[in-house]
């Protein structure tokens, strides 16, 4: 009998890691932690279940891993997004519908398990990575588009963030309420077109007195806003 080599039985196990994780994901976010039944993953993917806790050590462990994993996705996903000119562009970029951002909708299913599974600030997962992360990436961006002036300073820029996050993640996590008010489920495209003109909109009005209409340009960014404040004073 020929033995595999080293280089491949590395390879096998990626492999089956890699399965076990993209089951695990499904299995999560269609059914919660308290849901999530190792038996269905491992047969998803194809394995033994033994190997979930070859690979993850437990479910405790292999959830974090799924979070881990759609974070590290959802980080190259938005890239781009983050060097975006102005903060209508980023958030019209971020409520584009669910066939063009499925992970973000994934991501909103597990938010709303975590929601529903009362959690407490101890037991959500990588919470304090999870907040920094926010911080460094959302939060600022909203404090850059106030220090520009797209967004007025005066206002608590925490506050100002969980506003705009609440919006983008309504339709994701109550999709049920979403159809209710505006008749759309949250993920057609038509929907993400007419919050698109919220967010313009909304936007525009969040801005100081003497800078609003600057975003009405194309593309306008900091350079415009700035222009207008000088224009007014």
């Amino acid at each position: 009998m020929i033995e595999p080599a080293k280089g491949d039985e590395v390879v096998n196990g990626q492999d089956r890691r890699g399965r076990l994780l993209e089951a695990a994901i499904v299995e999560f976010s269609r059914r919660g932690h308290a849901g999530a039944r190792i038996q269905a993953i491992a047969e998803a993917a194809g394995v033994n279940k033994q190997l979930i806790y070859h690979y993850f050590g437990d479910k405790a462990q292999l959830e974090r891993a799924v979070i881990a994993e759609v974070i590290r996705r959802q980080d190259d996903e938005e890239v781009h997004l983050y060097a975006l000119p102005s903060f209508k562009e980023f958030m019209e970029a971020r409520c584009l519908p669910k066939e063009d951002r499925p992970l973000a909708w994934l991501w909103g299913q597990l938010l709303a398990w975590e929601a529903l599974e009362h959690r407490s600030q101890g037991d959500v997962v990588h919470f304090e990575e999870r907040r920094a992360r926010f911080n460094a990436r959302f939060l600022r961006r909203v404090r850059e588009s106030q220090n520009s002036n797209e967004l007025d300073p005066a206002m608590d820029p925490n506050m100002l963030a969980l506003v705009m996050l609440a919006i983008e993640l309504i339709p994701r996590v109550l999709p049920n309420v979403t159809r209710m008010v505006t008749g759309f489920s949250g993920d057609e495209p038509e929907f993400a077109e007419q919050l698109a003109v919220i967010f313009d909109q909304l936007i525009d009005h969040l801005a100081p007195a003497a800078y609003r209409g600057a975003g009405e340009q194309d593309g306008a960014g900091p350079e415009q806003y700035a222009a207008a404040g000088e224009a007014s004073t």
